[in-house]
């Protein structure tokens, strides 16, 4: 979302003759539906399960990215990307947490970790292919 959204910014403004911080606050809504809809996300994942809220999660998304696609006005555009943020919250731990179910419970701080160093590993080869493009160390990315 982040690195699709923050080009688009000047767009918005024109489009909805706002100014560009003002625009700049779909990344805030964004971020803070994802905030919110942790605790949501756990209350969907204990009475609906995984299954559900997989999609459910998704499910939310398309409808608040459909209706945002035609709303005419920047404010209900706000509330419709705080929603999907929310929705994105949902899936995103609906996703661990069946991950973590199809695992053995013998296995299961495997599994935890194993996802940890992939996301720290996706991190390092960010850090070294910033370091190589900027051409400075990597040490200047920690």
């Amino acid at each position: 979302m982040w690195a699709m959204i923050v080009p688009a910014i000047p767009v918005l403004a024109v489009a909805f003759e706002i100014s560009p911080g003002t625009a700049a606050q779909i990344v805030t809504a964004s971020g803070l539906g994802r905030f919110v809809g942790l605790p949501i996300a756990g209350a969907v994942l204990d009475r609906l399960g995984a299954r559900w809220a997989l999609i459910a999660g998704p499910a939310l998304a398309c409808i608040a990215a459909l209706l945002a696609a035609v709303v005419p006005w920047f404010v209900t555009i706000l509330a419709l990307v705080f929603l999907i943020g929310v929705a994105e919250s949902v899936w995103v731990l609906a996703r661990e947490m069946a991950g973590i179910d199809m695992a053995r419970p013998d296995q299961r701080v495997i599994v935890i970790g194993d996802a940890a160093r992939a996301g720290k590993s996706k991190e390092a080869i960010a850090s070294a292919f910033d370091a190589a493009l900027l051409g400075r160390g990597a040490e200047a990315n920690l």
